[in-house]
């Protein structure tokens, strides 16, 4: 069954999930219902930031305790040369 943005923005905001449902959703403008959405949309990549931080951290401190960037590149499913493009540093091999 498809489900419309309305009803993904609902389960969204209420964090339940597609299994529990709502009696009656709560009643939103279009011009409030794409706010909703367009905040969202904006917390969603500020959470990927603070990821993308926690990752870059994690990779340095495997770095430091000797992991290779084969070893990392293994762990994140992508070759060593992806791994140290994406986190190395200049003069580092």
């Amino acid at each position: 069954m498809r489900k419309d943005t309305f009803t993904l923005l609902c389960m969204a905001k209420a964090r339940k999930g597609p299994t529990r449902a709502r009696s009656s959703p709560p009643a939103l403008s279009p011009e409030e219902a794409l706010v909703e959405v367009a905040n969202l949309v904006r917390m969603t990549d500020l959470q990927r930031r603070r990821l993308d931080l926690d990752l870059a951290i994690a990779v340095e401190i495997a770095r430091v305790d000797g992991l290779s960037w084969q070893d990392i590149g293994t762990v994140l499913g992508v070759t060593r040369q992806a791994a140290f493009q994406r986190f190395g540093r200049r003069g580092e091999a």
